[in-house]
């Protein structure tokens, strides 16, 4: 599994810029850049949204859970409403930062509820993929 450190070192790289370059970007030293890519130092989650806002990459990309770059942007989020509990579930599972993040539990939630927070979910990544196109 690639590692926050190695992502965004490729990250950097892609896009053709120094250290220093991205930290001035992101409002970090470039020391800081450094120890980020050497696995040294992890940032806080708004600096981890801001790296992943300006790579335009979801945040399971960003930390090396996902090889997908922008579930959004790639037509993986589904535009459709969710009607079957099945089919909420698999949505769910399949997006490692909603699955893993917990604060509910899909056995103990009826259907009905599985398919609204499954609905939710995705309403809210179509904001957040509009938002930041």
């Amino acid at each position: 599994m690639t590692s926050f450190a190695e992502r965004l070192r490729i990250l950097r790289n892609e896009n053709n810029l120094t250290m220093k370059q991205l930290g001035e970007k992101l409002d970090l030293t470039e020391q800081a850049i450094s120890m980020y890519e050497r696995g040294e130092r992890t940032p806080n989650y708004e600096k981890l949204e801001s790296i992943a806002d300006y790579f335009n990459v979801d945040m399971d990309y960003l930390m090396g859970r996902s090889t997908i770059k922008n579930a959004y942007r790639e037509g993986l989020i589904k535009s459709e409403i969710f009607t079957n509990a099945e089919e909420a579930i698999k949505f769910i599972l399949e997006l490692p930062l909603v699955a893993n993040y917990g604060g509910y539990d899909l056995e103990s939630m009826s259907e009905e509820e599985v398919i609204e927070f499954a609905n939710d979910v995705s309403e809210m990544i179509k904001m957040l993929g509009k938002k930041h196109k």
